[in-house]
């Protein structure tokens, strides 16, 4: 593509255009623009508002002083079905011709509804005995996705060069600047992420993972923790601090001590709770990574991957690489540059910034095309007047020979309309035993809400007094104890605060009790053994609502399974 075209990649969050000019040797890049996507305009690679969008991307034309009008989308969404097929190795001019015989076979959907296309993961060398193959990525696209993109260029102004598949996109700079070895490539998005596995040239595993940086921002963003007040200031607290831990289970600093009436103490606990949520939130992410790397490696034993490289909006989030590195143990860099395009000198952007148009550069080289059927009535030519008086007795004949199928379909279902009359009537019963089941569920339910008002903290004292004893310190009497339904006094006799600070910091680790408070504290003039003065103090916390029940329970099923084996051992 050596023309000059407009590489667009609209994604949730931000839209992206590259004016380029595609060569295959090295692509030239002359002018880039982001800018945030309008609100309701997109969602999963469809476009929902051709008039806001087009509009909005026209005026960034007009302000950049752009009057290229040819465009080449790259479209990611995961309603895009793909599959990994070999051929039989031929010439790259009949692949496709194979492909539109044989598709109906690899889809297990109506093809009819879909656009069809494919690009090369690599050919297979020559084996003795053995036959070469060509192993495809097969894409199935729906055809009112594709549309969405012709209306959205129509709506603009500008002609559909060309649409493209972000996996393919981002394939084809990365077979170019990173061809050596087997290497890992995440990709990480607004919604998906995506993840090829290359060797050399050879795209040898890609998988789209339904997870993306949109789902990190939105925990930030409603953690009151971090003070944000929009996903944008989320957007700029990942990328500056780092809110994403290294691992999933940091080791815990068991070397600091906080006093017990300590405001900071509070703080640093929430904000280390916060940070361990929106790690956590990694976890699908990281887990189905795993997953894919199992099996290549099931696969391909014998290779060995070199590196993890990491780019993508969520790749500038700090902290996110070195997690990569820790949970899934290969060596993680984030990609720092594209030095396989050449970026005109009025490109102000530094070699960073322009990673985050690599999806964009790779759909001006070279793209798979989805969009055959919209084109194909555009490009059409005049045809002679014997093609059409052929054309004409074919409909005929077919028109005849639906008519005669319709008749026969019709009769096959009159005969199935009675058989399912009949078997209607046999299964009236079920309609009673459905009624009955539904009663008997109702009264189930309304005994469960009855037991359940019964609970009782008290019934928890056993518990309690268990969970008490773990935590108390050694060198502390406990003098009185109250419980009610809301709340658990406690009156101890310590030697100095620092039983206090001691004591208060266990309790913190019973899930059930919150709000601790020191309620009194007087000091003695007897002195304990080591020489510090007596002192007796009390404490109160409030329950929770949950944890104390289900620990409860779980006691009542464990001593309701021993009884039920001691009847059973009598019984024999």
């Amino acid at each position: 593509m050596a023309k000059k075209v407009l590489s667009i990649e609209i994604g949730l969050r931000y839209t992206r255009i590259c004016e380029m000019a595609g060569l295959k040797v090295t692509p030239v890049v002359y002018n880039c623009i982001t800018f945030p996507t309008p609100e309701g305009s997109f969602e999963d690679g469809y476009i929902r508002d051709k008039g806001i969008l087009g509009a909005a991307i026209r005026q960034q034309l007009i302000e950049h002083k752009i009057k290229t009008t040819d465009a080449v989308f790259t479209v990611n969404s995961t309603k895009i079905a793909n599959r990994e097929v070999y051929i039989p190795y031929v010439s790259e001019n009949k692949i496709k011709s194979i492909v539109e015989l044989q598709a109906k076979d690899y889809f297990p959907i109506d093809i009819s509804d879909y656009n069809i296309s494919y690009y090369i993961l690599n050919k297979e060398d020559k084996a003795k005995g053995q036959d070469r193959k060509i192993k495809l990525l097969l894409l199935a696209a729906p055809d009112n996705l594709i549309q969405s993109y012709y209306n959205l260029a129509a709506a603009m102004g500008i002609q559909v060069e060309a649409i493209d598949y972000i996996g393919n996109s981002f394939y084809q700079v990365a077979k170019r600047q990173w061809n050596q070895g087997v290497n890992i490539f995440v990709h990480i998005n607004d919604n998906t992420t995506l993840v090829n596995i290359i060797e050399d040239e050879n795209l040898l595993l890609q998988r789209i993972i339904p997870y993306g940086s949109n789902e990190i921002v939105e925990k930030v963003s409603r953690n009151e923790v971090f003070h944000v007040e929009s996903e944008e200031a989320a957007i700029a607290l990942l990328k500056k601090e780092k809110i994403i831990n290294y691992q999933f289970e940091p080791e815990k600093d068991n070397d600091i001590t906080f006093m017990s009436a300590s405001e900071g103490y509070d703080q640093v606990r929430k904000e280390i709770k916060a940070k361990e949520d929106v790690t956590e939130s990694l976890k699908f992410l990281v887990n189905n990574m795993i997953r894919v790397l199992d099996y290549f490696t099931a696969k391909n034993s014998a290779k060995k991957i070199g590196y993890i490289y990491v780019s993508g909006f969520g790749s500038s989030f700090q902290g996110i690489v070195q997690l990569l590195k820790n949970e899934i143990g290969f060596e993680t860099k984030k990609i720092d540059n594209i030095y396989v395009a050449e970026f005109n000198k009025k490109v102000i952007l530094t070699p960073a910034e322009q990673v985050d148009y690599i999806a964009c550069v790779g759909a001006g080289i070279a793209p798979v095309n989805f969009g055959v059927k919209q084109k194909a009535g555009l490009g059409m030519k005049k045809t002679d007047v014997k093609s059409w008086k052929n054309a004409c007795v074919f409909v005929c004949v077919l028109c005849g020979v639906f008519a005669g199928t319709m008749a026969f379909v019709k009769i096959q279902s009159v005969a199935k309309q009675n058989v399912l009359k009949s078997d209607i009537n046999e299964l009236q019963g079920v309609e009673v035993i459905y009624d009955n089941y539904n009663a008997a569920k109702a009264k189930y339910e309304n005994l469960n809400k009855m037991h359940e008002r019964t609970i009782s903290k008290v019934d928890c004292l056993d518990k309690i007094l268990e969970d008490l004893e773990e935590k108390l310190p050694a060198k502390l009497n406990l003098t009185g104890l109250t419980v009610n339904q809301e709340q658990l006094i406690m009156e101890a006799e310590g030697s100095g605060p620092l039983a206090i600070s001691k004591l208060f910091i266990n309790l913190r680790d019973i899930p059930y009790l919150t709000n601790l408070q020191v309620d009194s504290y007087s000091s003695t003039s007897s002195e304990g053994s080591s020489g510090v003065p007596a002192i007796t103090f009390k404490i109160t916390a409030d329950f929770s609502e949950t944890d104390i029940y289900a620990g409860l329970e779980a006691d009542r099923s464990e001593d309701k399974a021993e009884n039920n084996d001691a009847s059973n051992e009598d019984s024999k």
